[in-house]
């Protein structure tokens, strides 16, 4: 099974989308195009926004490289001046320093006493993400709520988001 075999048919903030879907650790996986969905990344952070307000938080703290106009989104909407990219080695595209989801000096000391938002285009149930929120329970920070575009319904208590899925919605492309 490749993930061209499985499609995710949703609708999110109002817009529909066809997504390819490939099986990771056990669990289907949607693939957000946030990088090259404008209109996506847009009223996703819209939707995201309001929810984000209710909290008192520092930073917002982006997962992976396509979460990066998210964040810039999102801290537009919100009036905030910055926010930060932790990502694994397996996000990486060059030798800068991540947190590797084990937090490094320098990043721990960037995020030292704030409360931060974790930011994400889709979240599942995955050993991934209990290394980041982890990891981050380590250092001197308080983790405030987990956002995400797109949230497996298993999971979806945890997380402020604009929408959910199931495995259910998942159909064969053939």
């Amino acid at each position: 099974m490749n993930s061209q075999d499985h499609l995710l048919n949703i609708e999110i903030a109002g817009i529909r989308r066809q997504l390819p879907v490939e099986k990771i650790e056990g669990k289907y996986r949607p693939h957000l195009q946030l990088l090259t969905d404008v209109q996506l990344t847009n009223v996703s952070a819209g939707v995201l926004a309001p929810q984000l307000t209710k909290l008192n938080w520092d930073i917002l703290v982006g997962t992976t490289i396509e979460t990066i106009p998210l964040l810039h989104m999102l801290s537009s909407f919100l009036g905030r001046d910055h926010y930060a990219l932790c990502l694994s080695d397996q996000n990486r595209t060059d030798n800068s320093n991540g947190c590797d989801h084990a937090v490094d000096s320098e990043f721990a000391e960037l995020l030292t006493g704030k409360q931060l938002v974790t930011v994400q285009p889709l979240a599942i149930a995955s050993k991934t993400a209990e290394k980041l929120t982890s990891s981050l329970q380590r250092t001197d920070v308080r983790l405030m709520a987990k956002a995400a575009v797109l949230v497996s319904e298993e999971i979806e208590d945890e997380y402020i988001y604009a929408e959910t899925f199931s495995d259910k919605q998942i159909t064969s492309s053939s």
